[in-house]
């Protein structure tokens, strides 16, 4: 009888999949302590379910380049590292003048050794813990140059091997997500907000690419200035229910694009009814304010 092993594994569900997945995932021990690390790569099921959507398959994140990018730093990183290594062993410019270096350059009977093949610099360091600044947003996406950036822990192992702190697994289904939705295609900001573009004429609305959101601003009648937002990954079953008509399309099977004009109709149906509510206001003390606090996704 073997012995008995307990182990703790990572789960991760979220973005546009709510089914659980089991991350492979090591513990590492760095300076800071233990800290865990996942595996990752653009076949791996989570992540294409997470950003693309549970019905999503094997190459539909071809479109991403934030592991080659993360990759290739990674590199950088490690390249300059050795850099330094190599100049702190170095002999000191004393060391180097000294006549009697010269003599293990010989060979018995004075020939000269053949020179020595240069020795093999791998791409990366491996098992190497590396902070990595990398941007919240991919450059395509509208708002990247404010959003910020982030510091992404990460590891290579073996030649082709890339591993993240757990903790940066959120940012990178959201990176990623961005990457696929917009296509390596910058995405356009529409300052034109002076009308409506919807069948509510008082209502415009607009898709965040990168955040996968629908935002619904008032811009004419008594509600102008007041602002809704919905969740593509807020989209719930009982939402569904109210828009299942006019989608024909039952919540568990639908697309990327269905959940998303889905939420659309949503929320443009949560506006409408704000407004009606607006318009019946009573002498009841209820005031506007009140009425349009609400959020969509609550």
């Amino acid at each position: 009888m073997q012995q008995v092993h307990l182990e703790t594994h990572f789960v991760v569900r979220g973005g546009l999949s709510k089914k659980p997945c089991v991350l492979d995932t090591m513990e590492i021990a760095t300076p800071a302590g233990s800290r865990h690390f996942c595996r990752v790569n653009k076949n791996d099921s989570w992540l294409v379910k997470c950003s693309a959507g549970r019905e999503a398959r094997k190459g539909v994140l071809k479109r991403s380049k934030v592991l080659e990018t993360l990759k290739n730093k990674l590199g950088d990183v490690s390249r300059k590292d050795s850099v330094v290594t190599e100049s702190t062993s170095a002999p000191s410019e004393e060391g180097a003048n000294d006549p009697m270096n010269h003599l293990d350059d010989l060979a018995e009977g004075g020939a000269e050794r053949s020179p020595k093949k240069p020795k093999y610099c791998p791409k990366r360091v491996c098992n190497r813990v590396q902070k990595i600044e990398m941007p919240m947003r991919p450059p395509e996406s509208a708002g990247s140059a404010v959003a910020g950036h982030r510091q992404v822990h990460a590891m290579a192992r073996g030649t082709n091997q890339l591993w993240i702190a757990v903790e940066d697994v959120s940012w990178l289904v959201n990176y990623v997500a961005a990457e696929v939705a917009l296509g390596g295609v910058a995405e356009e900001q529409d300052e034109s907000d002076a009308e409506g573009n919807c069948e509510l004429p008082q209502l415009r609305m607009k898709y965040d690419f990168a955040a996968r959101v629908w935002q619904a601003d008032f811009v004419d009648g008594p509600l102008r200035g007041e602002s809704f937002a919905s969740s593509v990954a807020n989209m719930s079953a009982e939402k569904w229910a109210t828009v299942q008509a006019a989608v024909a399309v039952e919540f568990e099977n639908a697309t990327l694009q269905q959940l998303k004009e889905g939420t659309r109709l949503f929320l443009k149906s949560h506006c409408e009814t704000v407004l009606a509510q607006h318009d019946s206001v009573d002498d009841c003390g209820r005031s506007c304010g009140e009425i349009v606090s609400a959020v969509a996704d609550n």
